[in-house]
């Protein structure tokens, strides 16, 4: 049994990520899954389920040194893609909004780590709701790490460990905006380390910190103005999750589609190849 880390849980500002989309249309990175395997000799982890959305919102033992120097050799920014409007092509994140579940897209735009805590990652990105663009900016700070059960089915290459990590998240729209608010709650990511791809997301195994959406954001949206509260999920494979959320939200078996029944929550747009997050050029005279 290998012994718990828990990472110190902070909040900051700036920079960030992006999706995975259903499993016909993923980018070949995204798609390929891991293995279970032994951590590296030095850094404990915890064999405890890893579940972000039900670890209690407590303060954190100081992160070992063990583990700061993982940390410090895998930059999990690696795991998330950057949409920019130079790199390759990108996508957002979908997911849940509100009570009556209606369709959000997050994208992250910029990450990086904190040059002195290797578990705070500042990112900056925006949001689109109902056509509302929404830019906003914070933190995810990883508070556990734990060894990853992947599939044995979907190996990719035996001996390369695989791992759950569990943090917490903080959003902050721009205050100058209509209707600004704050995201807070709970990220799980589950990845393998990977001699020829780095870090590599993993979808298929037991306990999935990201219930088998890679990377997975729960928690609650706060109102500046009303503090008014209403939940929030999205994640990088929304289609992993959909069907918990709306009942029979995805259809079809080999090639997965959104039930036309969810158009009126905003999922009619989904196929439609709209960069919003990019910021419109200025013509020059």
């Amino acid at each position: 049994m290998k012994t718990s880390v828990y990472l110190l849980v902070v909040a900051g500002l700036c920079l960030g990520a992006c999706q995975r989309q259903p499993e016909a249309s993923r980018p070949v990175a995204a798609t390929k899954r891991a293995q279970a395997a032994p951590a590296p000799a030095g850094v404990a982890t915890s064999n405890k389920k890893a579940a972000p959305t039900e670890a209690a919102a407590q303060p954190a033992p100081a992160l070992t040194p063990e583990m700061q120097a993982f940390l410090r050799e895998h930059d999990l920014t690696e795991v998330w893609c950057t949409a920019t409007a130079e790199g390759p092509a990108a996508y957002p994140n979908n997911g849940f909004f509100g009570p009556e579940r209606y369709r959000i897209e997050m994208v992250f735009l910029e990450m990086h780590r904190d040059e002195q805590r290797p578990e705070l990652m500042h990112v900056r990105g925006k949001s689109r709701y109902k056509k509302i663009i929404t830019p906003f900016e914070g933190t995810l700070t990883i508070s556990e790490i734990h060894d990853l059960k992947a599939d044995p089915e979907i190996l990719i290459r035996e001996g390369n460990p695989a791992y759950s990590v569990v943090g917490r998240f903080e959003l902050r729209e721009d205050p100058t905006t209509k209707g600004a608010g704050v995201y807070r709650g709970q990220f799980g990511l589950d990845f393998q380390l990977d001699t020829d791809e780095g870090l590599v997301l993993v979808d298929s195994g037991e306990q999935l910190a990201a219930r088998a959406a890679g990377t997975l954001f729960k928690g609650e949206w706060v109102s500046n103005k009303t503090g008014n509260r209403k939940p929030i999920l999205w994640g990088q494979d929304f289609t992993a999750i959909g069907n918990e959320i709306l009942e029979e939200f995805s259809v079809g078996m080999r090639e997965v589609q959104i039930n036309p029944k969810y158009a009126k929550l905003g999922w009619d747009s989904y196929w439609e190849n709209d960069e919003w997050w990019v910021d419109a050029k200025v013509a020059r005279l």
